[in-house]
């Protein structure tokens, strides 16, 4: 099973990796991950009181620091927020480039008009000659 908790008290990234590794060395935990800036403990165990296990890790190594059963707030339209600012700086992007790639549109199709007068002038005196 995965489970999720809050951890506050962390003071720096270093103790959260040493958090993190003490985790995984463990044998009755398969997969631990200590996010240090979103303040969570992910963890996956077969154990059914994982969290009294793993906040007794947690306090061998921090001391200060607090495990939490919480639940751990989910942050749905910060994924929304980022895929919709990605969106509008990519219409940027596109925008901005968007009289280059006319310019090559307008270029090429002058020179194919002028391309195709010059294959027609040709064409005609050539009738001419023969006529």
């Amino acid at each position: 099973m995965k489970y999720k908790y809050n951890i506050k008290n962390l003071d720096c990234a270093n103790c959260a990796k040493k958090i993190e590794e003490k985790l995984n060395k463990d044998k009755n935990i398969k997969n631990a991950i200590v996010n240090f800036s979103a303040s969570t403990v992910s963890v996956e165990t077969d154990l059914e009181k994982s969290f009294e296990y793993v906040k007794q890790i947690v306090s061998e190594v921090e001391p200060d620091a607090i495990l939490s059963e919480e639940k751990v707030k989910e942050d749905n339209y910060k994924i929304f927020y980022q895929i919709l600012v990605g969106g509008i700086l990519g219409l940027i992007g596109c925008i901005t480039k968007l009289p280059y790639h006319l310019n090559l549109i307008y270029r090429h199709y002058m020179l194919n008009c002028l391309l195709i007068k010059q294959h027609v002038q040709e064409q005609e005196q050539i009738l001419v000659q023969y006529t």
